[in-house]
């Protein structure tokens, strides 16, 4: 703001300009972007003198307070799902190329017309150790990369962790998906509540709708992880690519509005009756 413009403000401003001055101040003044300087801030704040520019002055710092403290929290989230897609990504990339492989030594196999020599080929491959897969021959002599947890079943081991390649990938979509949900929720909250008190510093709410726009992004690297632009391109027997969509559908995102009710009402108490 113009330091023409800012002095009105502080002289001759409606109750709702000084406010958002005042808004803007306190959220910016947490990342270290001081919109005003301390005699302007003083100057402001001292500008608040009836019962109701004090009642809305009050109503305003315990909204900063309550948003700057769940901000944080849902900064933590954010962070985390952002993690999550990483992990995601990296695991599935490995997956796709021990397709590829698979699919190149087969061809191989399946050209060169030596048993003798496929079948160095199909040992030296099923003898190399693959990150979270198992490499095997079939009954045909060709090369299959296993990434369930085919050695548990083997073994009869009905109980426990699956840490095979699609295991992995099913847990970090389960907690991309809870932090998804959670930030779906919060940001909605906050952005909604504001509207009803008019409280929106720019800081605060850029932030909450930049959290929205990353988490409504189909993050899938290729095409078939993703289960949002398989429907998308109408693709037949979806069931048989059930075991790639491991990023988060970005549709799925449905508010439990139990808990969103619960949530907002805590939220009113806190900040509208102190």
């Amino acid at each position: 703001m113009a330091k023409k413009d800012l002095s009105k403000v502080l002289k001759k401003g409606s109750i709702k300009q000084r406010l958002k001055l005042l808004d803007e101040y306190r959220s910016s003044s947490i990342y270290g972007r001081e919109a005003l300087t301390v005699k302007e801030a003083t100057e402001l704040i001292d500008s608040f003198q009836t019962p109701e520019e004090i009642r809305l002055y009050d109503l305003h710092l315990r909204a900063h307070n309550y948003y700057r403290h769940l901000i944080a929290h849902i900064e933590i989230a954010y962070m985390s799902y952002r993690e999550a897609i990483a992990i995601i990504a990296g695991f599935s990339l490995v997956w796709h190329t021990y397709e590829m492989n698979e699919e190149i030594i087969n061809s191989i196999i399946r050209e060169v017309d030596n048993k003798q020599m496929t079948k160095l080929v199909s040992e030296k491959f099923s003898r190399s150790q693959f990150f979270y897969a198992d490499v095997a021959e079939d009954e045909e002599g060709f090369l299959r990369f296993y990434t369930d947890n085919r050695e548990q079943k083997k073994r009869g081991i009905k109980r426990g962790d699956d840490y095979s390649m699609e295991g992995i990938l099913r847990i970090w979509k389960a907690k991309a998906e809870q932090y998804a949900l959670e930030l779906n929720m919060f940001c909605n909250l906050l952005l909604d509540y504001s509207e009803t008190i008019d409280y929106k510093p720019t800081v605060f709410i850029d932030k909450l709708k930049h959290f929205l726009e990353f988490i409504k992004t189909d993050h899938a690297l290729l095409p078939k992880n993703s289960e949002k632009q398989m429907q998308e391109n109408e693709m037949a027997n979806m069931d048989l690519f059930k075991k790639y969509f491991v990023y988060p559908n970005p549709d799925n995102l449905e508010i439990d509005e139990e808990e969103y009710g619960k949530y907002l009402k805590g939220m009113k108490d806190n900040i509208e009756n102190g």
